[in-house]
């Protein structure tokens, strides 16, 4: 069995006709929910006198954007279920900042009301990571409503080459909206291909040698270090238009709570989260491995077809810094894996998951 990380694009989607459109108000899209960070750089809303506080839990990407930029960092905890509380923040670090960057840790929600609250009372921006949260919902009210800017990646979620939203909630500022466009029909073709061979893998359990023209991890890992921003592709807007996003949702949302039934009792092994109610959109299904060791968790996982990973990758800037919410950061990081819960899916796979963590584990 073939279980991939993110979702293929299957026959059924490219032959029916469009069931969504995307949201246009006050969004800009671009090539990657990463190149916003580049947007408001330039648009000079993030500057060297915008000091934001910021997750150290977070992508290496990320930071590496920000201190590419000249953005002074103030680095703060999460807890162990992702959590933030805002009011528990080193208050020197909160009387310097300016900004405050909170990320919905794997399309669970933060407490936005308190997080909110926080900001105003200091006057300073908010910034949404909805970057694994696009389809989320709090409250009745869709994710990344609630930050002066909000930003998210949409190839987590739905499968499309590539596709990023900038959402900016505060008419203070001028960004000129719409789309972004880029003409770079060779790499969506070879995404499209990539696809079908992983398509191919999933439906047959037989697994193809990939020519390393298709691998675009490295592809990828280049771009993330590149400041220029870059526009959405036309197959990315067709393509988003034939996916039922109600029934994405729905079926992310049953997987992972199935999926974290038959995990819980697993020895070696806890769940930050219990099953969730309507509303969140979850990319995946967060564990911790209670000793450590994911990467060679993964790496055996890997080996029978489960795209399990481990997150994040940390910034190697970031980790010279030896101060208690870096070294919190590094410590998860070497214990979080992420499991596969996408729409693709079914019980078969969910239990075939299961099966092979209960033998590594036990």
């Amino acid at each position: 069995m073939r279980i991939p990380r993110h979702p293929c694009l299957t026959f059924k989607e490219i032959k029916e006709g469009p069931k969504s459109e995307c949201p246009l108000n006050s969004t800009l899209f671009l090539s990657r929910g990463l190149d916003a960070i580049s947007i408001l750089v330039e648009s000079g809303i993030l500057t060297s006198n915008t000091p934001i506080l910021i997750p150290s839990y977070i992508c290496n990407s990320v930071i590496d954007r920000l201190l590419k930029n000249g953005i002074p960092l103030l680095y703060y905890s999460v807890e162990n279920n992702f959590s933030v509380n805002p009011f528990k923040i080193d208050g020197y670090a909160t009387k310097q900042a300016r900004a405050f960057f909170i990320i919905h840790y794997f399309g669970i929600v933060q407490n936005m009301e308190a997080i909110k609250e926080f900001c105003d009372e200091r006057k300073i921006l908010l910034i949404e990571d909805c970057a694994h949260s696009f389809l989320s919902e709090y409250g009745g009210t869709s994710i990344g409503s609630w930050g002066d800017f909000s930003f998210f990646s949409l190839r987590k979620m739905v499968p499309v080459p590539n596709g990023g939203m900038l959402k900016v909630n505060n008419n203070k500022y001028e960004i000129k909206l719409g789309y972004l466009r880029h003409s770079a029909f060779s790499k969506d073709l070879k995404w499209l291909l990539k696809n079908l061979v992983t398509y191919f893998e999933f439906k047959t359990g037989i697994t193809v040698r990939r020519p390393s023209s298709l691998n675009v991890i490295s592809e990828n890992s280049v771009e993330s270090m590149r400041n220029e921003v870059q526009g959405i592709s036309r197959v990315t807007e067709i393509l988003f238009g034939r996916f039922n996003l109600y029934e994405i949702r729905k079926r992310r949302l049953q997987n992972f709570n199935y999926l974290a039934s038959v995990l819980k009792d697993i020895k070696g092994l806890s769940l930050p989260f219990d099953a969730l109610r309507e509303g969140p959109s979850p990319m995946a299904l967060p564990v911790v491995l209670v000793n450590g060791g994911n990467k060679r968790f993964c790496s055996a996982m890997n080996q029978v077809g489960i795209d399990v990973y481990p997150w994040p990758w940390l910034s190697g800037e970031m980790c010279r810094q030896k101060i208690k919410p870096v070294l919190q950061a590094i410590e998860l990081s070497e214990k979080v894996v992420l499991f596969p819960i996408h729409q693709n899916l079914d019980r078969s796979h969910l239990d075939y998951m299961a099966a092979h963590t209960k033998a590594l584990l036990q």
